[in-house]
């Protein structure tokens, strides 16, 4: 079951060479197949997807490969979502290579600090990225610079 619906799917694995799939380090190929009931809708669905990973094929199973398929979402619902919605990634006019790695990297560090400032919030209702981001706007981005500039940071680990 997958949130109220039947699914059903399977893997094929096979050994490949970074050469073959033009991807560095790939060891390892699947073919999932999947078959999803929804009862809400007339008809079953049927997808397929071929994975790849740099994990050799010892060791390193059909299930694992499809808990790795299926923890995917987590970051694109976590990290992804968090840039196309809030810093409009997807909508970006940058087109020069270097200066949309240089964009980029900032969204994500920007990132980084609002959750760690969400995670020290009392008001849950406060603790958003919007709420970070007016947070640092109403002080004049000093809380930020504070948390960049600090002698020894509380969000580094000890050592």
């Amino acid at each position: 079951m997958n949130k109220g619906r039947t699914e059903a799917r399977s893997v094929a694995r096979f050994a490949v060479s970074p050469e073959q799939v033009g991807f560095p380090f790939a060891q390892q190929g699947a073919k999932l197949q999947q078959a999803i009931d929804d009862p809400s809708k007339p008809a079953a669905s049927f997808k397929e997807f071929f994975l790849l990973t740099t994990h050799p094929p010892r060791g390193y199973d059909a299930s694992a490969l499809l808990d790795d398929k299926r923890g995917y979402w987590g970051i694109e619902n976590r990290l992804h979502q968090r840039l196309d919605v809030i810093a409009l990634e997807d909508k970006s006019r940058v087109r020069t290579l270097n200066a949309a790695w240089n964009l980029a990297m900032f969204r994500r560090l920007s990132i980084s600090f609002a959750m760690h400032w969400r995670r020290h919030q009392p008001d849950p209702r406060q603790a958003t990225l919007s709420g970070f981001y007016d947070a640092m706007k109403a002080n004049r981005n000093r809380a930020a610079f504070n948390l960049i500039t600090a002698t020894h940071p509380a969000w580094l680990p000890d050592g």
